[in-house]
């Protein structure tokens, strides 16, 4: 894991085949960032596959609803500089 100033947070439920592509467009664009996935009680492999394309991910044992996840990101610690 890098050292960043920028976090980028994806709240994400089922999105094992757009999770890949998407983390992986991010590091492109923003290689500074670290990119976080909160993966909101997912059935599929959303979480395995985030973490595997090198996302940093928080896992909801059960749906909550974007907003709660979305929320639960803001307890993160802050992205060191």
């Amino acid at each position: 894991m890098t050292t960043s100033s920028i976090s980028i947070i994806i709240p994400a439920y089922n999105e094992a085949e757009c999770i890949g592509p998407l983390v992986g467009q991010l590091q492109v664009l923003y290689p500074q960032a670290e990119i976080i996935v909160i993966d909101d009680g997912s059935a599929d492999d959303t979480a395995a596959i985030a973490g595997r394309s090198g996302a940093i991910v928080f896992r909801h044992p059960y749906n909550i609803g974007n907003g709660a996840a979305v929320k639960a990101a803001s307890g993160l610690p802050p992205a060191k500089s």
